[in-house]
């Protein structure tokens, strides 16, 4: 399994919005996401130095080294509340990137069990234009691309 994210499944070749997709079926049955995460951006420059702001507009203001830190451990932290194959693949990202229990980036989950077993194989993230939170959001997709990597054995293209 590998978990993917997908942008314009809801539209057909034609560019309609495709109303089985919408409504989880053709007769109208509501579909709703197993689960919704929000995850807020990394620690920007301008969370570390307020000067920044000075001199650089705010949609412009990137990650500091931390902030790519935390982007990448709130990926591991998606990645342990999703279905995913092999859970020993997470555990070893975590240990790369040096996500532990008493790290500040690892959120707590309180009360979570997983009601069923089916695969997450439809991932779908909307973020703002600013860059602190393309970039955060670059670094969650960085280590799902590298489960997916070692998941499947295909070394994935760059």
């Amino acid at each position: 399994m590998s978990v993917g994210y997908e942008t314009d499944s809801a539209k057909t070749t034609n560019g309609s919005i495709n109303q089985e997709y919408l409504y989880g079926g053709s007769r109208g049955a509501s579909h709703k996401p197993r689960l919704i995460v929000l995850i807020r951006h990394g620690e920007s420059e301008s969370n570390k130095d307020k000067l920044v702001n000075e001199h650089t507009p705010n949609h412009l203001i990137p990650l500091t080294e931390h902030g790519w830190a935390q982007a990448k451990a709130a990926g591991i932290n998606l990645l342990n509340i999703l279905n995913v194959d092999d859970t020993s693949i997470v555990e070893e990202l975590k240990e790369k990137y040096s996500v532990t229990q008493h790290n500040d980036a690892l959120f707590e989950v309180k009360d979570y069990h997983r009601f069923n077993k089916k695969k997450d194989l439809n991932v779908v993230f909307y973020t703002s234009p600013y860059r602190r939170t393309r970039e955060t959001l670059k670094g969650v997709l960085d280590v799902i691309d590298e489960y997916n990597e070692k998941n499947s054995g295909i070394k994935l293209m760059k």
